[in-house]
């Protein structure tokens, strides 16, 4: 259907169904006033303006992005300071235990990062609450038997690490490298 411009006025013709114009059944063309078609048009492009406002509106849970990361939303807020009132500082515990999902896009170091910036109170405190506690021993710490082993391995095999850990059933349990590494430690 094509719309043709004569003075102030359209003709509405169908040329895609043989028609001369306007309707499918007269033949004749069909005039209507520019007035009319841009109060029409008119009235659809603010259809579809409102239209497009709604569907963009902004949610209460809609992430906007900013920067690298994404805005908090007060759902987030909320199940942060929830899960810190139930499990301390555990930010894992709090991750994994989180009831309506609501962290599921945070990593742990989101959570960390949003704790220490937007509530250094709640945090200085649960600092306090839960000190610093070293980690136990470990259990591959060299002993000075291990050291001694190592030097007489040294003594008889040169460098040949393989060929030491072979030899020595003290030694069994290292790899290659810690007795590279341990060897240049003790040495100095």
């Amino acid at each position: 259907m094509d719309i043709k411009r004569e003075e102030g006025y359209f003709d509405e013709t169908n040329e895609e169904e043989g028609g001369v114009g306007g309707d499918d059944v007269g033949g004749g063309g069909v005039v209507v006033k520019e007035e009319e078609v841009e109060e029409v048009v008119e009235e659809e492009v603010v259809g579809v303006k409102r239209k497009a406002e709604e569907e963009t509106e902004p949610r209460k849970t809609k992430k906007v992005r900013k920067g690298n990361g994404y805005y908090w939303t007060a759902e987030e807020d909320d199940a942060l300071l929830k899960g810190l009132g139930k499990h301390g500082l555990d930010l894992k515990r709090i991750k994994k235990e989180d009831d309506g999902n609501v962290l599921v896009d945070r990593n742990l170091k989101a959570l960390y990062k949003r704790l220490y910036t937007q509530y250094p109170e709640k945090y200085k405190e649960l600092r306090a609450a839960a000190p610093w506690k070293p980690h136990p021993r470990r259990r591959n710490a060299w002993t000075s038997e291990d050291d001694a082993a190592l030097k007489r391995g040294v003594e008889v095999h040169g460098k040949d690490w393989e060929k030491i850990i072979s030899d020595n059933e003290v030694l069994k349990r290292r790899t290659s490298l810690a007795l590279l590494n341990r060897f240049y430690k003790i040495r100095k």
